[in-house]
């Protein structure tokens, strides 16, 4: 049942570089197991408590007692509407959904960020290659700090 509604294997996958982020997938993995395990085990219907049982072990008085809270307090089935499964189903599938448009959104400015950072690195290695009036054009910013330092002495104009 679990094991079909996530892919533990692309999830995996995607951690698989840093150990204390896997470790925590399969931690939680583990614990999600054992919790749909207990679910699993969870008869359908509440079991009526076996007095005889208890005949050799407690006292009369006391079974009494038990046997007259048992009565007085019956356990109650919980019914569940249709309409109720519904509306929980909607209300998930709503936050699923919201969920997914949040990874969409992080995922598209991940790829952003990875390609400008393929574009700084590439401009990292060619920048030896361009001339200072290229570089001027694709950095105007650092043409009006040169000037001004050309201007106190700083710098060598090199159009002179």
């Amino acid at each position: 049942m679990l094991n079909k509604r996530v892919n533990w294997g692309a999830l995996t996958a995607l951690v698989k570089d840093d150990p204390a982020v896997l470790s925590e997938v399969n931690s939680f993995k583990s614990k999600l197991e054992d919790g749909r395990k207990f679910i699993d085990s969870v008869p359908d219907k509440i079991p009526t408590v076996n007095w005889q049982a208890y005949t050799e072990t407690v006292q009369e008085e006391h079974l009494k007692d038990l046997k007259a809270f048992d009565k007085a307090n019956p356990v109650q089935e919980v019914k569940v509407s249709a309409e109720d499964l519904a509306t929980d189903k909607k209300m998930w599938a709503e936050q699923v959904t919201g969920i997914q448009k949040l990874e969409d959104y992080h995922r598209l400015r991940i790829r952003e960020l990875e390609i400008e950072k393929a574009k700084i690195e590439w401009e990292k290695k060619n920048l030896a290659e361009l001339d200072i009036d290229e570089v001027f054009k694709k950095f105007p910013h650092w043409e009006q700090r040169i000037e001004a330092e050309i201007d106190e002495g700083i710098w060598h104009d090199h159009r002179a």
